[in-house]
């Protein structure tokens, strides 16, 4: 009911604003669920009286919260729907805003971020240059182009440092380490990860932090400290599973029995890897079955259970080449697992 002295709309685009509000703070707490009520509550009633551009928002933010959770589809159809009222409105810092969202899943991201970045430096918006900095850096990154991303990644950390952003400093210094610990510089990774972790513990981060915890027992599991990468993976799958997390928490669990695997624990790693593999085929997670199957192949063949690693190598040759392995290397390496002989055996059976 409206408070007196206040109108019924009044009244809604207040309680509209604080699911707004609301709505940040459970994305913050990766508590998708609560997020998108909160969003969705918000965009219907900014819909009913016409905030047009508090409705862009709140679409926006709404698919923000669905791309965390790898709901691409409707994250990007949410986003062209923001885009469409940007655009209608004549915004154009709101239309970079949603380009540069766009471009995260669009075949065409780099045009993306290049056409956000103009806009952005057209209105002198630094927080909104270096956002898209980032985002084209991301691109180079995953194309293999280190020394282009490096220098985008150095613009990014610039730009933020200079208008006293530390979740954009954070985010650069995490590309960074990143790019590092592709090149296999695990050294240098692990700085620029502590570096970044010590920035999400100030800020009081909780998903940053256990980010940057997931990345750094990655480097420690590489560089063979199986103790310290237990450690730090146990961390991460603590907090995930805390928030009902469960595609990170999956990841987390399956880098935990990676490490007990390579410890020659093999009973704790089957099942890990069993943990891993139950939530991946909850959710739908085709990739991450095929990863926790392998793993627990490796685990069968290391106890001499031929047959049984045989089996879980074969399913995960049949899930990659039922979704296509984007650059060749799974599919590669499990034919390579089970070598031709057990190869020809099944796909004859």
């Amino acid at each position: 009911m409206p408070t007196a002295g206040i109108s019924q709309q009044d009244a809604g685009l207040r309680e509209a604003e604080l699911n707004m509000k609301l709505g940040k703070m459970y994305s913050e707490q990766d508590d998708s669920r609560n997020a998108k009520a909160c969003y969705t509550g918000a965009i219907t009633i900014f819909t009913t009286y016409g905030r047009v551009e508090r409705q862009a928002a709140g679409v926006e933010a709404l698919a923000d919260v669905h791309r965390l959770c790898m709901e691409l589809d409707e994250a990007t159809e949410l986003l062209s729907e923001a885009l469409q009222i940007y655009i209608d409105l004549g915004d154009r810092k709101g239309r970079a805003k949603t380009l540069w969202g766009q471009a995260e899943r669009d075949d065409e991201a780099v045009m993306l971020y290049t056409e956000a970045l103009q806009i952005y430096t057209d209105i002198g918006k630094r927080g909104g240059t270096a956002d898209a900095l980032w985002g084209l850096a991301e691109v180079h990154r995953m194309r293999n182009k280190f020394e282009e991303a490096v220098k985008l990644y150095s613009e990014v950390l610039q730009i933020n440092t200079d208008i006293g952003n530390r979740c954009g400093r954070a985010k650069a210094l995490w590309g960074l380490a990143e790019v590092r610990r592709t090149r296999s510089e695990y050294d240098e990774a692990a700085r620029l990860y502590s570096q970044t972790l010590q920035f999400y513990n100030d800020i009081g981060n909780g998903a940053g932090r256990a980010d940057v915890l997931g990345s750094l027992a990655d480097v420690h599991w590489m560089r063979g400290d199986y103790d310290e990468a237990a450690r730090l993976y146990s961390e991460v799958l603590e907090f995930r599973t805390s928030i009902g997390d469960r595609v990170r928490t999956a990841y987390a669990l399956w880098g935990l029995a990676d490490v007990h695997r390579m410890r020659n624990e093999y009973e704790e790693a089957v099942k890990l890897y069993s943990e891993t593999l139950q939530i991946y085929s909850d959710i739908g997670n085709r990739d991450g079955r095929a990863l926790a199957l392998v793993g627990l192949g490796l685990a069968h063949r290391s106890r001499d259970l031929h047959d049984d690693a045989t089996q879980k190598y074969f399913e995960a040759l049949q899930i990659y080449t039922d979704i296509g392995d984007k650059d060749g290397l799974s599919l590669v390496s499990v034919i390579q697992l089970l070598g031709p002989d057990d190869l020809s055996s099944k796909l004859n059976s």
